[in-house]
């Protein structure tokens, strides 16, 4: 057994060399600085292993034990000794910082978060992810989950560490930033091209303001690097200028606010003086904002979640340092809370639409109401350039007796998009009655294919052809549509996929708890082979049974509506947590589903109208037997 240790600059590498190696081998390393042990890493099958490089000048070497529990053998040899100096040549650990830092408020987006139970738990990135340690080397990918490498290659694990550093004062937590971002750069040569995310658009975006902010801090200390030092960071920073400076490079969504914001950061940390490169940032941002909000100041990335995000990373821009776009700015911040507010449920979680999740925001905002009935106040928006109608009761209704409607046929980009054109949520006395699926994850595989299809929304389509968000030509969807005349609303809208012929209208007539109906009407190319159907998605805790020849929904065994389908139907089924086809799921964290009760009613192909009633009270579906 021979063991090896490379230096690697930045981390030691320990490779074991067994030509007798069998799979039941197990090995544990010393990092030894003379007879003193320094770091240790126990017993696993790794044969290669890394080591961070010592902040201590000296010589060292590493002790390697071999062990196999079934054959009751160990074995113990010693690596090469290497003379190393430190990898970062700061002599930061005793001192305090000493800067004004007048100008915090533009990092606000990185300087965040608790370093004690990240040294403690590890990092996670997002909820119910396993924790990751924090030791370098780190592992930026590749993984078998794109958020995590995405998270990591974005540095956000440095956001605790930067709130520390500003709490305490204290100079070594720089050092600790500074060697990650080492960590990070020395990464990409020794694992080359294995770290996919390593230039992904926002990963490069965010990093550039963690990058900004460092620089910063080094002008406010006046802190001076060693040649060496100076010289990699330098490169490190350039990349990234270079990545950003690149218009083919920037995406016009929310990655991409975080694109500019931290080529912005870059040049004002730099004390960047010349003119076209700032007004290059200017102008990206002010396209930028035109492709991600309607005229109504709604984001047009198909979500209420990112609708609120969105808006609220614009709205922390750095007016200071985008003067050409700060009325716009303004004009979306004065909006953004009562957007978000229509765009929430009942529930106060944001509606499921597009790729959405998290609680939503309050309605606060003056309403008026359109009627009010049994004591209940009902209110209506409509966001025509947007997408998007809704109808629901006054926030001050108690949550058992809310109802709300929500239409909805955004079509201004893919981001985020479902193939979703036309569908609903409806909530009923405080449940919710007729749902969204979700998202479930952001992974390219055939559960994000489903979640993200039109068969998991309530909508109209082919039984063999399944309809993806980009098969829909942006601007060929619409709400058209949204009235209330006598305590009755009418909505209406229409959407199309030209590589079909498929042309959809779709009206819905929507008295609150009494019924909504719904009548679509369809036109296709796809041929005779091509049923029809009419998807209708039920909320969690509601079941579905077939009663006298209508379809009932029940909560807690209690009829809570009833469904007539129209009488040119040929069949239907209902499905539940199927996987051969997938329908029946929902999705409400990420990466988890859970089954719940979906109607697919099926038409002939020739089918041009539909009709589908929805009533809301028990009484009415007792009252016509």
């Amino acid at each position: 057994m021979e063991v090896k240790l490379i230096n690697n600059n930045l981390v030691l590498d320990v490779i074991v060399d067994n030509s007798s190696e069998v799979n039941d081998d197990e090995y544990a390393f010393y990092l030894m600085h003379y007879k003193e042990k320094v770091d240790e890493q126990w017993y696993s099958k790794n044969k290669h292993i890394q080591f961070p490089l010592p902040d201590k000048k000296g010589e060292y070497y590493v002790l390697c034990f071999q062990r196999n529990l079934k054959n009751n053998t160990k074995s113990k040899s010693n690596s090469n000794r290497l003379l190393l100096s430190p990898a970062i040549r700061l002599n930061l650990s005793t001192g305090s910082s000493k800067g004004h830092y007048k100008q915090l408020k533009y990092f606000r987006r990185v300087i965040h978060g608790d370093y004690v139970s990240l040294k403690k738990t590890g990092y996670i990135p997002r909820v119910g992810a396993t924790p990751i340690p924090l030791r370098i080397p780190v592992n930026y990918g590749p993984r078998n989950d794109r958020n995590i490498e995405f998270a990591l290659n974005s540095w956000k694990f440095l956001a605790p560490v930067w709130k520390r550093y500003f709490e305490t004062k204290k100079l070594r937590f720089l050092k600790e930033i500074y060697a990650f971002m080492l960590d990070w750069s020395q990464s990409l040569s020794i694992k080359s091209g294995e770290n996919t995310f390593a230039w992904y658009d926002m990963a490069v975006g965010t990093r550039a303001i963690h990058l900004a902010l460092f620089l910063y801090v080094l002008s406010e200390e006046a802190i001076e690097f060693s040649p060496r030092d100076s010289r990699i960071l330098n490169s490190i920073v350039q990349n990234h200028i270079i990545y950003l400076e690149d218009e083919k490079n920037l995406k016009f969504n929310n990655h991409g606010v975080w694109q500019i914001l931290g080529l912005r950061l870059l040049y004002w940390s730099k004390n960047e003086s010349d003119k076209s490169k700032i007004e290059f940032c200017e102008q990206q941002l002010g396209k930028l904002i035109e492709l991600n909000f309607t005229e109504e100041n709604v984001s047009s990335e198909n979500s209420p979640f990112y609708h609120k995000y969105t808006a609220d990373l614009i709205c922390q821009l750095p007016t200071q340092l985008f003067k050409k776009t700060q009325a716009r700015i303004t004009a979306i911040q004065d909006q953004k809370d009562e957007v978000s507010g229509w765009l929430t449920s009942p529930s106060g979680f944001f509606f499921l639409i597009g790729d959405s999740d998290d609680k939503g925001m309050e309605l606060k905002s003056k309403l008026e109401c359109d009627f009010v009935e049994d004591g209940k106040c009902f209110i209506s928006k409509y966001y025509p350039g947007s997408g998007y109608a809704i109808v629901r009761t006054h926030p001050d209704v108690d949550i058992q007796d809310s109802a709300a409607l929500i239409f909805h046929a955004t079509s201004s980009s893919y981001s985020h998009a479902h193939a979703d054109k036309l569908s609903f949520i409806l909530f009923q006395n405080g449940l919710e009655l007729i749902t969204d699926s979700g998202k479930y994850s952001y992974e390219n595989d055939q559960w994000r294919r489903y979640f993200v299809s039109d068969r998991a929304h309530n909508t109209v389509g082919f039984s063999q052809k399944v309809i993806m968000p980009n098969e829909i030509e942006l601007g060929d969807s619409s709400i058209s549509e949204c009235k209330e005349l006598n305590g009755e609303y009418i909505l209406s809208g229409s959407t199309q996929v030209k590589s079909f012929g498929f042309r959809h209208n779709r009206k819905i007539t929507y008295r609150p708890n009494s019924y909504m109906q719904i009548v679509d009407t369809i036109s296709h190319s796809a041929g005779k082979s091509e049923g029809l159907e009419v998807r209708l998605h039920f909320g969690l805790d509601i079941s579905l049974q077939e009663i006298n020849n209508r379809i009932v929904a029940l909560h807690e065994n209690k009829i809570i509506a009833s469904i007539e389908m129209d009488a040119k139907i040929q069949k239907y089924k209902v499905y539940c947590g199927s996987e051969k086809p997938i329908l029946g799921w929902t999705s409400r964290v990420y990466r988890k589903k859970k089954p719940i009760n979906t109607l697919i009613m099926t038409f002939a192909a020739n089918t041009k109208e539909i009709t589908t009633k929805v009533y809301l009270e028990a009484s009415s579906f007792f009252s016509e037997k």
